[in-house]
């Protein structure tokens, strides 16, 4: 099945309850930004010294 999303699936009279995001999901992603950040950060430092 394709991804619908969920203005689709009630008109095909599918509805799904909104489901809160889980409180580990919001962190990982946050996490996960840090990380890219500091990534980009080092990369960034690395090209400027050179």
């Amino acid at each position: 099945m394709t991804k619908r999303g969920p203005k689709e699936l009630s008109q095909a009279g599918i509805v799904f309850p909104k489901k809160p995001r889980p409180a580990k999901a919001k962190k990982l992603t946050a996490t996960m930004k840090r990380r890219a950040l500091k990534v980009q950060k080092v990369e960034r430092a690395a090209t400027s010294s050179q």
